[in-house]
């Protein structure tokens, strides 16, 4: 662990569980040490490792950080050999469904669970060659884009219909919606 008010490390990023979405590789609201005003000890991290919130695993909180920065005692730097376990499909696996249940199975505390180092470290998984774990990660990347995509086109065309409702309730009570306009908005 290192100091965050130390030179090296007090202007860089600070990632805790709170900055990580959802089920998702995406980040919030991230700020230096500094501007956070961080005194206690972080864990450092680079861009080989995937960071894992071990606070509540059911939230499925999981990055892949494509710089150097800080994390939260209450999130894991997981730094993968890289000649047997790929960044990315370590990532995939830690937001599977059946890690998470393995995690959620060894957590502690009632009031906010927790998974330890120990029991995150018995989990046994599939673990093909490196080529065919690139290859996996490349199509399910591939696979989040799209559907990152789809909810953008999803979230535009629900926010452009709560528009039309909302200038067809102004027509409406401001007398400008009449029968005949209804009748051509019809055909």
């Amino acid at each position: 662990m290192v100091d965050p008010r130390d030179k090296q490390y007090v202007d860089l990023p600070h990632i805790g569980a709170g900055n990580m979405v959802t089920k998702s590789d995406q980040l919030v609201a991230v700020q230096t040490a500094r501007e956070e005003g961080l005194k206690s000890a972080k864990f450092f991290f680079n861009p080989r490792m995937v960071l894992y919130s071990k606070i509540r695993p059911y939230l499925m909180k999981v990055c892949r950080p494509e710089f150097d920065g800080l994390c939260s005692a209450d999130v894991y730097p997981l730094l993968p050999n890289p000649r047997k376990l790929n960044r990315d499909y370590l990532f995939y696996v830690l937001l599977s469904r059946h890690f998470t249940e393995f995690a959620i199975a060894g957590s502690d505390r009632a009031g906010m669970p927790k998974v330890n180092r120990e029991h995150l470290f018995r989990y046994r998984f599939p673990l093909p060659d490196v080529s065919a774990q690139q290859t996996v990660t490349a199509k399910l990347d591939n696979l989040g884009r799209l559907c990152r995509e789809l909810a953008a086109s999803y979230s535009a065309k629900t926010k452009a219909l709560a528009r039309l409702k909302q200038s067809i309730l102004a027509h409406a009570f401001t007398g400008r919606l009449t029968n005949s306009e209804l009748r051509v908005a019809a055909e």
